[in-house]
């Protein structure tokens, strides 16, 4: 259809630039470090993720979960930790590393800035 186009979710996420453009940008793509703006994706989580946490130093992530059991915590918050289900959202501040922990799989949608991010070895 002309300017109307299919993304297919479980292989993709979507950026949408500083100037509002949207971009589907496949997750096995490494070209995806040179987008700017926002990016946003819906995934499955069936394990911990590959490292040890993560960071966002350009702006605040939102997680929302859709289906599932997740926890989160962060260096700031180290003897705490926030329990999300289905239908809960965060937001982790710009700037705080923090780690997901899947403790049942889970479907979640995030919203990340697309620059400027980092992740510790496991």
């Amino acid at each position: 259809m002309k300017n109307i186009i299919p993304v297919d979710v479980t292989n993709a996420f979507f950026n949408i630039s500083d100037t509002q453009k949207v971009s589907e940008c496949l997750f096995s793509d490494d070209t995806q470090k040179g987008f700017s703006g926002l990016n946003v994706g819906i995934i499955s989580m069936e394990t911990d993720p590959p490292h040890g946490g993560e960071v966002h130093f350009d702006g605040d992530e939102i997680i929302h979960v859709i289906s599932g059991v997740l926890k989160v915590v962060s260096d700031s918050n180290p003897n705490e930790s926030l329990r999300l289900s289905a239908g809960d959202s965060c937001i982790i501040k710009k700037a705080e590393w923090h780690k997901i922990y899947v403790i049942e799989k889970a479907k979640l949608i995030y919203i990340t800035p697309a620059k400027n991010n980092d992740h510790r070895a496991k």
